[in-house]
């Protein structure tokens, strides 16, 4: 079991380094191009959170706030690749 996770986990970033190629964006951007990709066993949100933070390759280029409909502000990351 651990074997297969840590090949779908090699997987996914391959895909995040595909699509990073084209600039910098937002988690939920990456998940829509993986989605329109047409990938089986894409991760969810919190998994490719995960894989985005703990994989060196990727960075955090800025973090803004976006508020949604009630008021309440939380954090977004653009995440991009590692020069």
């Amino acid at each position: 079991m651990v074997i297969m996770m840590a090949n779908a986990n090699i997987r996914v970033r391959k895909w995040i380094d595909e699509i990073l190629q084209e600039g910098d964006m937002e988690a939920y951007v990456i998940l829509e191009k993986m989605k329109k990709m047409g990938h089986r066993n894409i991760p969810t949100m919190h998994q490719l959170a995960n894989i985005l933070a703990k994989t060196p390759r990727f960075i955090v280029v800025s973090e803004s706030g976006t508020a949604d409909k009630n008021g309440a502000i939380f954090p977004v990351c653009v995440w991009g690749l590692k020069k």
